[in-house]
């Protein structure tokens, strides 16, 4: 009868134990504003409300909620998100990565990625929607001069896919 408890045995077992939790641990996490899927999210408001985000609630001239901050277009949203891709450093946050967690963001501060300031049209904080469209009737634009920051937020839809849900400009530091 072998012996269960021999040094052979147990180094076996303990190899054994070990290969399962190294093949169970999950894979490295990505920079979220890097991933396939994130990107594929976002190459237009259509394939971004297909795969279940709502970026489109943040765009001017789209159905939206009173109270909600708005960019100018889709392109300006889509530059403002390309040029923060692309941005390496060394200011501004830690690009979030997508792992284990159900949602991440990324509170990036406009003076990071563009130095000059905010390109082009400022954003707007939507006033008064129109009941029967959801389109906003009256909107104030952001204050010149004051700081604004980009709320970028991923998070798994119902396929288990890391999409960006949302963008938008804030005032708040924090993006809230």
């Amino acid at each position: 009868m072998p012996n269960h408890l021999s040094p052979n045995g147990f180094g076996a077992a303990l190899a054994a134990l070990a290969l399962c939790l190294i093949s169970a641990a999950p894979a490295q996490a990505a920079e979220c504003r890097a991933t396939a899927d994130v990107n594929a999210s976002v190459k237009s408001m259509a394939d971004n409300t297909a795969m279940e985000g709502h970026i489109s609630i943040h765009i001017r001239g789209q159905p939206t909620e009173a109270g909600k901050s708005q960019f100018d277009s889709w392109d300006q949203f889509k530059g403002t998100f390309t040029t923060w891709k692309g941005y390496p450093g060394p200011k501004g946050p830690t690009p979030a990565k997508c792992g284990t967690r159900p949602a991440e963001s990324d509170c990036v501060p406009v003076s990071a990625i563009y130095p000059g300031g905010w390109p082009g049209t400022l954003p707007t904080t939507c006033q008064t929607v129109n009941a029967a469209t959801k389109l906003c009737t009256q909107s104030q634009p952001f204050p010149a001069g004051q700081p604004i920051y980009l709320s970028f937020r991923y998070s798994k839809n119902s396929k288990g896919k890391w999409i960006m849900n949302t963008a938008y400009p804030s005032l708040n530091s924090n993006c809230s």
